[in-house]
């Protein structure tokens, strides 16, 4: 487990999703959020609806898959998204994370600890967006037209 951070608030993740194309989201987010809020956060920046089955697991440099954390606790190990805070897990630049969204599609995002930053405001923000994204290109079929969109959501 990893020793909690106490004098900085945010941190900055970089998460790329396992596509041939180059799409990635920097996610802001408070270092006492939950992993839970952390998922939402993501599901946020790449426009897909909740209701799957995810998890995240804490990795090695070589992105090997270490500890998982799924949405829901399941058997005796007692971590869940919800009940696990990201500072319990991560604390300095270069830690890694997979997290797996959709278990029939298998949706894999690489995520990496970029900065961590004083706090400002409580917030989770997807600070920087790269690559079109499938949802995004269904509101264009939509309304004819990209409006770009930045999340920046308060955490109750």
């Amino acid at each position: 487990m990893a020793i909690k951070n106490t004098n900085v608030n945010i941190f900055k993740f970089r998460v790329i999703v396992d596509t041939e194309q180059d799409v990635f989201r920097d996610i802001e987010i408070e270092t006492d959020a939950t992993f839970e809020d952390f998922h939402r956060a993501i599901l946020d920046g790449f426009d897909f609806e909740e209701g799957e089955m995810a998890s995240f697991y804490m990795s090695t440099e070589a992105w090997e898959k270490g500890l998982e954390i799924p949405l829901m606790e399941v058997g005796d190990v007692g971590l869940s998204m919800k009940s696990t805070k990201l500072s319990d897990m991560v604390n300095k630049p270069s830690d890694k994370v997979l997290y797996v969204y959709d278990f029939m599609r298998m949706w894999i995002f690489y995520v990496e600890l970029v900065e961590v930053k004083k706090r400002q405001t409580k917030y989770y923000l997807s600070a920087h967006r790269i690559g079109v994204w499938r949802c995004a290109i269904a509101r264009f079929k939509r309304n004819g037209s990209f409006r770009p969109r930045v999340f920046t959501r308060r955490i109750q």
